[in-house]
């Protein structure tokens, strides 16, 4: 999808914004103990900052993986982003598709 200048930076603008309010409700629920829905809202904080970066640099994914893909080719591989938060970022999606599979179960 081909967006303007200004629509891309807006959108980049609520991905962020996304970011760190997920961000601070997984650090809520933590507090709570409740780890399944932290690692998920951990998780979809790293997505959406992961997301903002697409958007800005006109990357586009059609998947979750596809943007930890991306991210590795475009950005980690390139040293842009330390290698360890590739990592983390990966982490916290097995660990929420754990969860997600695991809640599934029962």
């Amino acid at each position: 999808m081909k967006l303007s200048k200004d629509e891309r930076q807006a959108l980049v603008t609520l991905r962020i914004e996304n970011a760190k309010e997920t961000l601070r409700d997984a650090q809520i629920i933590a507090d709570s103990k409740l780890w399944k829905a932290s690692a998920n809202r951990l998780y979809y904080a790293c997505f959406y900052a992961a997301n903002a970066l697409m958007v800005h640099f006109g990357f586009e994914a059609k998947s979750h993986s596809g943007i930890i893909r991306l991210l590795g080719l475009h950005f980690i591989t390139t040293n842009l982003i330390a290698s360890e938060l590739g990592d983390m970022y990966y982490k916290c999606m097995l660990c929420d598709k754990k969860a997600t599979t695991m809640i599934g179960l029962w």
